[in-house]
């Protein structure tokens, strides 16, 4: 039995509530860094912004903005960047 919601429009769609929601299983913090890493090469470059990093992760990744600071770092960590002046990050030159 397939089941489909359909609305009329964005109200409707707003004052949809679900009331049985199970956990299927939780995702560790690394599996999380390890997945966002893959998807966020693309989106990297030399001069990224914190803040676009920021807005990128909870928009397309759905962190939510408590964590992307804890995120960041550990993406800096595992891509090899740095940020000198607490804003943009840049690769590390071999």
């Amino acid at each position: 039995m397939e089941f489909k919601l359909t609305f009329n429009d964005g109200i409707q769609m707003l004052s949809y509530m679900i009331n049985n929601m199970e956990v299927d299983g939780t995702v560790t913090e690394e599996r999380i860094a390890s997945l966002v890493l893959q998807e966020l090469r693309g989106h990297a470059y030399d001069g990224v912004t914190v803040n676009e990093l920021c807005r990128i992760l909870k928009e397309c990744f759905g962190v939510v903005a408590v964590y992307c600071c804890d995120l960041i770092q550990r993406l800096k960590l595992e891509m090899d960047m740095y940020c000198l002046d607490g804003q943009h990050l840049y690769f590390v030159q071999c």
